[in-house]
């Protein structure tokens, strides 16, 4: 394994122990970079430089407006801008449609609200991938 691959699953592994830790956030866009991943380091500055952070969920969350047993507790949740009344969960979850709606996920179904990931790491991925996805042109945006 790379010694930057190495360096990056450190990285990882000690955003799971503090996944708001700026520094190390900062680290990891520093090895994107030097991957030549310069979207990803991209959408982890802009992580950093705007506070969001995936919501952590726990079924015996106060202050959260829906529950359901299926929901995994302890795992992660980017929400979408497009939910207007919010459920409770921070501003620092909540993503911007265009790039939430390119998001994979782990749900069997299509999510309106969130969307949901094991670890930290699995989250941020799934951010970055959003990020660098482009967008599939309508067919009315399509040059004739």
């Amino acid at each position: 394994m790379s010694s930057i691959l190495a360096e990056m699953n450190d990285l990882y592994a000690a955003l799971e122990k503090v996944p708001t830790d700026e520094v190390l956030l900062l680290a990891l866009a520093d090895l994107y970079l030097k991957r030549g991943s310069h979207a990803a380091a991209e959408c982890l500055q802009w992580v950093v430089i705007e506070g969001k952070t995936p919501y952590r969920y726990f079924h015996s969350t106060d202050g959260l407006r829906h529950h359901h047993d299926s929901w995994h507790d302890g795992w992660y949740w980017w929400t979408t801008s497009r939910e207007r009344r919010g459920w409770g969960y921070p501003k620092s979850c909540v993503v911007p449609q265009r790039i939430w709606s390119r998001m994979t996920h782990t749900l069997p179904y299509d999510p309106l609200v969130f969307k949901e990931y094991p670890t930290i790491r699995a989250a941020l991925e799934a951010l970055i991938q959003g990020w660098q996805t482009p967008r599939r042109r309508s067919p009315r945006s399509v040059p004739q």
